[in-house]
């Protein structure tokens, strides 16, 4: 029971940190829209800044979502049922997505029985 407690507790662990890099990835997403928005009235005159910022914000979006995935598929002890559920709600959600998923201490009690 022990090693299964000490297995919770890990899991536990990298949600928590799963969570800090969801916040920071949120905030930059919200950055960079705010910005991509205000820059958008001068799109002729910055074409190729904002399409590195683009470039820039799809790499850390994506591979955001890739870890999330890896961590569903190779750590979250829940059924393959739901590993898939959760892996399309990801992909076709985004960042609303990655927040729906994120567990709460109810089903993380769940988990533990």
């Amino acid at each position: 029971m022990t090693e299964y407690s000490s297995e919770l507790e890990k899991i536990k662990s990298d949600l928590s940190k799963l969570k800090i890099f969801l916040i920071l990835l949120t905030v930059f997403t919200f950055i960079f829209f705010f910005g991509f928005y205000m820059e958008y009235t001068h799109w002729v005159e910055q074409n190729l800044g904002s399409i590195q910022l683009l470039l820039i914000f799809g790499i850390l979006h994506y591979s955001g979502i890739a870890i999330f995935i890896w961590f569903i598929w190779t750590k979250y002890p829940v059924e393959n049922k739901k590993k898939k559920s959760d892996t399309i709600m990801i992909i076709f959600l985004g960042i609303i997505g990655l927040w729906l998923w994120m567990p709460n201490e109810k089903e993380l009690k769940k988990l533990a029985k």
